[in-house]
């Protein structure tokens, strides 16, 4: 040390000169062969173990060589939940004995030695490195791709094989609800192919794995990660495929709320699509901006743009977007009170569905009917046209429930079977009232619906209220108010607590009168 201290070619050196120094040092006791494994290597994020140094090209004695110099790193190893007896006496095992208690070893390269290795290579070279690492991590989504085109007799290209790895294998490999480790596993290993291929400078095929990934980064509330992949795709793409995760991130950005930023992020995409005279997704966005403006209440703006998207729709010759512009139609009449222009908006759509066999859309179709029905006797001046308007609407609600039934939408006929329990609770058929709303809380339940679990528990509970039954009722408001506060609007929230409020004062005045009538009896006897 006192040597090293005194070398008069050391003075001065920045901290990176010294690292330099000792690298050289260090790099220059392996082979080339060696060195090269190693660069390859440090391209990785993720951690190293046999599989990675199989790829690479490194034999056992390359790895201990590694380690011996510190050039590589042994992350710890996590010892498993085991007895405290059982932890003090691994050491005595055999080796291959003590491997299978333990998670695999695992390494990673020195960050300080990874940055040197990469930035002593080219541009070109940490390119050809980052496709290098993309191949390891595609691997099995390919493999995958490549079993399906041979199983389908199909003779795809190589790129059509990796084009359907990184589109439909990855998003079937992370949407998986039955084992969701794996999912998280194979959602890792798909960031990472994306990573590497972006870094690759190979923007389309990076954008393909966002595409088939950030859903699910969503739903897993990871919606920061997700809008960073989609906007790290947006700043690299062009044409279609820029509009494509632009409407992505708009989806996003209108379930925040940022509907301003939304609108913006529409708009910029409607133009790429004008300039392109892509007629049909012109009118797709053009039904996005007509959404916007209804979360906004501008109804008479979200028409405006219905209409327009309903006119390229019919050019096009296209009935499905038709039927579904003429279904959004109807809502935005619905919310703007024109109840007799919504209904025949609705009917016009429930025709174009039928001739198109489109079950889902008849539903859809004949639930807005009832709601738009119900609406309607609400208004009525006279008690039999009302009664003419539930009794239309229990009809169409019973119709849309058989359909969702008969396709298997289970989250479509719990909202059915809500509506037909408003109607039964409204004419005082509380056993069938209570038949349903039970049922559809069960199917919300199932369906991971924690939001109208929350608000058909209340519906449950007023029930409940109007029989006397207050202390089943305060049960159903207390469930439903602890679902309320994590999963709906503070509005909601509200009207529960008020729910509460009102029956907590009922049951005071209850215990006050028994109260009394005790010392009444007194007073007799």
């Amino acid at each position: 040390m006192t040597d090293l201290l005194a070398d008069p070619n050391l003075d001065g050196l920045l901290a990176q000169e010294w690292e330099d120094y000792f690298l050289r040092a260090l790099l220059a006791q392996l082979s080339e062969t060696e060195q090269e494994a190693l660069t390859r290597l440090s391209i990785f994020r993720t951690r190293l173990g046999d599989e990675e140094f199989g790829y690479a090209g490194a034999d056992a004695a390359a790895v201990r060589r590694w380690l011996d110099l510190s050039l590589l790193q042994r992350e710890r190893v996590q010892v498993p939940d085991l007895p405290k007896e059982m932890e003090a006496l691994l050491h005595l095992l055999p080796e291959a004995e003590r491997r299978k208690l333990l998670q695999a070893e695992s390494y990673s390269v020195h960050p300080v030695v990874r940055e040197y290795l990469l930035g002593r290579g080219t541009e070109d070279e940490r390119r050809k490195l980052h496709l290098w690492a993309a191949a390891y991590h595609g691997r099995p989504f390919v493999e995958i791709a490549r079993r399906y085109a041979a199983q389908s007799d199909q003779s795809w290209t190589d790129e059509e094989i990796e084009q359907v790895a990184r589109g439909q294998v990855v998003e079937a490999a992370v949407a998986q609800t039955d084992d969701l480790a794996q999912a998280r596993g194979a959602m890792d290993r798909a960031l990472e192919w994306q990573h590497h291929l972006f870094q690759a400078g190979d923007y389309e095929a990076a954008g393909e794995i966002v595409t088939a990934v950030w859903e699910i980064l969503d739903r897993w509330g990871e919606r920061d990660r997700a809008k960073a992949l989609l906007r790290g795709s947006i700043e690299t793409l062009e044409g279609s495929s820029k509009a494509v995760a632009q409407g992505n991130l708009a989806t996003l950005l209108m379930e925040e709320g940022k509907l301003d930023e939304a609108l913006e992020t529409y708009e910029e995409i409607y133009r790429t699509f004008e300039v392109l005279r892509a007629s049909q997704q012109m009118a797709v966005v053009l039904s996005q901006i007509a959404l916007i403006y209804r979360d906004q209440g501008k109804y008479e703006r979200a028409i405006e743009y219905q209409e327009q998207s309903l006119e390229l729709f019919r050019e096009q010759g296209d009935k499905k977007g038709q039927a579904i512009s003429l279904h959004r139609l109807s809502i935005f009449y619905r919310y703007k009170g024109d109840y007799a222009t919504a209904l025949a908006l609705s009917e016009e759509a429930e025709r174009l569905y039928r001739k198109l066999q489109h079950e889902a859309g008849m539903a859809w179709s004949l639930h807005q009917q009832g709601t738009i029905l119900r609406l309607m006797a609400g208004a009525a001046q006279i008690d039999d046209e009302g009664m003419t308007h539930l009794r239309a609407a229990a009809e169409r609600f019973r119709q849309s429930l058989a359909i969702k039934r008969r396709i298997g939408n289970e989250a479509g006929a719990a909202d059915s079977l809500g509506e037909l329990g408003k109607l039964w609770m409204a004419a005082g058929q509380m056993r069938e009232a209570i038949a349903a709303f039970t049922e559809c809380a069960e199917i919300y339940q199932r369906t991971n619906n924690p939001a109208k679990l929350g608000i058909t528990l209340e519906f449950l509970g007023r029930i409940h209220e109007r029989q006397g039954q207050y202390v089943a009722a305060l049960e159903k408001y207390q469930q439903a108010l602890g679902l309320l506060r994590q999963y709906s609007s503070p509005q909601q929230q509200a009207v529960v607590e008020d729910d509460i409020a009102r029956l907590q004062a009922k049951l005071r005045a209850g215990e006050r009168r028994q109260d009394t009538g005790s010392e009444d009896d007194k007073v007799g006897g």
